[in-house]
């Protein structure tokens, strides 16, 4: 009896052995793979630099004969109204160039463009912004200029990545004030809207380099925009400014600041 229950015990730590053998392996095998997809994700986000010198292909036909190849795509004016389901298969495509089509939305599979840093939208006919943007969490750069947006959408804090986002001429008259919640914004261009106050929350944008409110229905700025140390440009041609505000306010908020009136 005693042997019996001797091997039973034996037989017991083995087989809990074996399975926590197993188990090490499998968690080794799944951190390998993340580490070896994570890595490959990095090697493929482009440098800015790097990326403004990857080759142009300039058709779907293409794109899709060497989808492997694919950093950069350049569709424009190519009288679009909508995009291929299968897009997700240009897997390291990091620019995308759409400006002046006849888009109305994107298709879902959109967002499994992971390494996707430049979409540009610009002259197209959405009347919304399309939501798979949001989902993209590596978007650098956005432009939906000269759509009929007319507004920014809560969603937009989604954006945590955003450096450069583009909404000239998009029918604006409110600014959202969650815009103000991204704080990785470097370029902001709001021209050639109908706006005619900067909500006082502008200052969480600490990193913004280029602010164009040109051709809007401005005629002064918040004081808190003085905290915008980072600020170089600033345009505001086309407004209700006088000359007088600029030289006396605007200007001693803004020592560091070219501003164009």
């Amino acid at each position: 009896m005693k042997k019996h229950i001797k091997y039973i015990k034996t037989v017991c730590s083995f087989v809990i052995l074996v399975a926590i053998l197993l188990i090490g392996i499998s968690c080794k095998n799944e951190k390998t793979a993340h580490e070896q997809f994570s890595g490959a994700d990095s090697r493929k986000l482009l440098p800015y630099e790097e990326l403004t010198r990857a080759k142009r292909f300039e058709s779907l036909e293409e794109a899709f004969q060497n989808p492997n190849k694919v950093y950069k795509l350049i569709l424009f004016n190519q009288h679009l109204e909508s995009l291929p389901e299968n897009i997700d298969k240009l897997t390291w495509l990091n620019s995308l160039e759409l400006t002046r089509n006849q888009l109305t939305t994107l298709p879902g599979t959109i967002v499994n463009l992971h390494v996707l840093q430049s979409l540009y939208l610009s002259e197209n006919k959405f009347i919304h912004w399309p939501n798979e943007v949001f989902l993209l969490q590596n978007l650098k750069r956005l432009d939906l200029s000269n759509n009929s947006l007319t507004q920014i959408p809560d969603e937009i804090t989604q954006l945590k990545n955003l450096e450069e986002l583009h909404l000239n001429n998009v029918s604006l008259k409110v600014i959202n004030k969650n815009l103000f919640k991204l704080d990785s914004l470097k370029v902001l261009v709001l021209s050639h809207n109908q706006i005619n106050s900067i909500p006082a929350e502008i200052f969480k944008l600490k990193n913004l380099q280029k602010l164009d409110l040109s051709h809007n229905q401005l005629n002064f700025l918040p004081q808190e925009i003085s905290e915008l140390k980072k600020l170089e440009k600033l345009e505001l041609e086309g407004n209700q400014f006088v000359k007088h505000y600029i030289d006396s306010t605007l200007k001693k908020l803004l020592p560091n600041t070219i501003i164009r009136y």
